[in-house]
């Protein structure tokens, strides 16, 4: 009976200290958890800047991170606008990296925020770490002759509650560029 009783305090403390280290090591270890990358196929148009153009062909968007899609349009572009409408004054950031044909040839770009006034679009200038642009410029590999030009950009543009910005984005791929284009696009 004595015998028992000692393997069954044995068996208990054994226990208690497996839950123990169970408990510390859920506590200390992070939990990693990715967002949910939407896709988004963006409407293809001519290289007109209006505001009635960018209404009729803008995908909304809201704070998230995005797979955007472009088709090739005329030549070798990839065109189309985005939509964001602020859900409260302050701060957001727009980042774009990842740029790739679907046949992996070389391409390039640029995205604007765009303001509508008076029915026209305006830039407006994006805080960046290398100083203020109203353009951000990416390219899908490193190029010497073309500085401003880098593999991953992020603007940052201070919007009231409610106001809306277009985005606009414009690419170009080497000849022989793929029917399509992808990018990861992030808004916070």
């Amino acid at each position: 009976m004595e015998v028992k009783r000692k393997v069954l305090s044995v068996i208990q403390k054994t226990i208690a200290l497996t839950l123990a280290a169970a408990i510390v090591f859920t506590l200390t270890t992070p939990v990693y958890v990715q967002a949910k990358t939407k896709t988004i196929s963006v409407k293809s148009h001519s290289e007109e800047y209006s505001a009635s153009r960018a209404k009729k062909y803008a995908t909304t968007v809201k704070k998230g991170t995005y797979t955007l899609k472009f088709k090739k349009a005329a030549g070798s572009h990839y065109r189309g606008y985005l939509k964001f409408k602020a859900p409260k004054k302050g701060t957001y950031s727009f980042t774009l990296s990842n740029l790739k044909t679907s046949n992996k040839k070389q391409v390039s770009g640029w995205m604007a925020c765009c303001k509508s006034e008076y029915g026209s679009l305006y830039y407006a200038n994006l805080k960046t770490k290398g100083g203020t642009f109203d353009q951000l410029f990416v390219t899908d590999r490193k190029i010497r002759i073309m500085p401003n030009y880098l593999t991953s950009r992020t603007g940052k543009l201070k919007l009231k509650k409610n106001e809306t910005v277009y985005l606009y984005f414009q690419f170009i791929g080497s000849s022989g560029c793929g029917k399509t284009m992808t990018t990861k696009f992030v808004v916070k």
